[in-house]
């Protein structure tokens, strides 16, 4: 491995066995354009401000965990990581949810290439318009869990607008009570919680939401990885197997976690009350699968897009050094013993050689192009 002053980091201490123990401490994954930048993580820093964790530039193991002052010795960024760092010290809290919002921002306004522009202002129009389905869903929801369902009782989903408006505002106000707050101040809250279930997913449409979609994108990309390990012949691909192994661990807790999510719909007036009371209790718990599926989506595209000039074997390389660490706060939230699983897993990460030239042939302005065009298939960033 260099050393930090021969990578031009004096400041910098190299983490070898980088293994966090919440997801905060993992960071969040950011989508850089930089080649030197890919797969690096925000996260609070321990005093203030924000910093990042970068993947040792040499290609061994290890981490440098620098401000952005830092990765400018290391790298010349792109104007789109210039500008998307000057917006992430904007971020009073960091998620993946507001990381994500500013990431779709800042390629709306062409600085991840042209090719981005019309999906992140897609994305954004959608993301909107999925909120205010979430907040319909929500009423009906409250209207079925209040109203008795005699004979003549009609499904608030195929009643007239004028009707549903009715009905809805009497069974607020019926479940006022239930809560502990005026009638009036449930419809703020109804609307507050529309926003942190939108990618849950609620309704008729639940699957259609962001996160379930994502966990589906990791099955396809396990299905994909059986079929290579076949194509490989005896002994098949160990990058393959572990990307399968890792994609499908982490599906299986994305799952659970949002299962625990929507569950919390169950019950509409204790949900109300426990916003009311702990708003962020819930917004954590919510964030959980998006947590989990951090930066996958970014693995997934990779393979999507392998044989446009990027080799397979090549992209596997690629694909087994972002795999992200789950780290033990994981195990707190399902009824798992992960340790075990989680060792297997990291013992069979490969290590990248320092020098090895895997991409044999591959410019920088190839690969800055080549993420420019993941930003255009993602534009919100590595989900």
């Amino acid at each position: 491995m260099d050393t930090a002053e021969e990578l031009g980091l004096p400041l910098a201490k190299p983490i070898q066995g980088f293994q966090p123990s919440t997801f905060l401490e993992r960071g969040i994954a950011v989508p850089f354009t930089t080649p030197a930048l890919v797969g690096a993580r925000l996260r609070p820093a321990e005093r203030r401000g924000l910093e990042l964790i970068v993947p040792n530039p040499a290609g061994g193991r290890g981490v440098y965990i620098v401000p952005w002052d830092g990765v400018q010795d290391l790298c010349s960024p792109t104007l789109h990581d210039r500008q998307l760092n000057a917006r992430l010290d904007l971020l009073s809290v960091v998620t993946p949810g507001g990381l994500r919002r500013m990431a779709c921002e800042v390629a709306a306004e062409g600085l991840a290439g042209r090719d981005a522009v019309a999906p992140a202002r897609a994305l954004l129009k959608q993301t909107e318009q999925d909120q205010l389905f979430a907040t319909f869903e929500l009423l009906l929801a409250v209207v079925r869990a209040v109203e008795q369902r005699d004979a003549g009782w009609l499904p608030p989903n195929i009643a007239e607008r004028d009707a549903l408006e009715r009905r809805a505002q009497q069974a607020l106000a019926t479940m006022a009570p239930r809560v502990g707050r005026p009638a009036e101040d449930l419809m703020g809250i109804l609307e507050e919680l529309a926003v942190v279930f939108t990618g849950v997913g609620i309704g008729r449409q639940a699957a259609e939401a962001r996160l379930p979609l994502m966990i589906a994108q990791l099955d396809a990309l396990r299905r994909q990885m059986r079929l290579w390990q076949r194509a490989c012949g005896e002994g098949g691909s160990p990058d393959a197997m572990l990307v399968d192994r890792t994609a499908e661990l982490t599906a299986s807790l994305a799952r659970a976690t949002l299962q625990d999510a929507r569950g919390l719909l169950a019950d509409l007036p204790r949900l109300f009350r426990a916003w009311a009371n702990a708003p962020d209790d819930i917004v954590r718990l919510c964030a959980r699968p998006e947590w989990l599926l951090d930066g996958w989506e970014r693995i997934c595209l990779l393979w999507q897009t392998a044989d446009d000039g990027f080799g397979r074997p090549a992209t596997l390389n690629e694909m087994v050094a972002l795999i992200p660490t789950t780290p033990r706060e994981a195990s707190a939230w399902v009824e798992m013993d992960l340790e075990a699983r989680l060792g297997g897993l990291r013992h069979h990460r490969r290590k990248v050689a320092a020098g090895e030239d895997w991409r044999t042939g591959v410019t920088v302005v190839d690969l800055i192009a080549r993420n420019e065009k993941l930003r255009a298939l993602s534009p919100a960033g590595p989900a």
